[in-house]
């Protein structure tokens, strides 16, 4: 499949929800037009890994995961250190 030039290559995505439903197929599109992906979703940090090792191979994008509590106000601060930490070279 064919990608359009949409200006989102190289740009970063954060999305929550990303490991199944329309999270998964958002994750999907936006790694498809070269985003690097911040997965996060409800599985266990491994099977999150895998699916980060996933798309970073079949896209050739960089990505991470995380599965932290969104409820908790500290697993965001986390989450977000963790994401910004692992971005910021791209």
């Amino acid at each position: 499949m064919s990608t359009l030039n949409t200006g989102l290559k190289g740009k970063v995505a954060l999305i929550t929800g990303s490991t199944s439903g329309i999270g998964l197929a958002t994750a999907h599109v936006l790694a498809e037009q070269g985003c690097h992906i911040v997965l996060h979703g409800l599985m266990t940090q491994d099977e999150g890994t895998t699916l980060a090792a996933e798309f970073a191979t079949k896209y050739q994008i960089n990505t991470c995961f995380s599965n932290a509590d969104l409820r908790d106000p500290g697993c965001i601060h986390e989450f977000m250190d963790v994401a910004v930490g692992t971005i910021r070279h791209y």
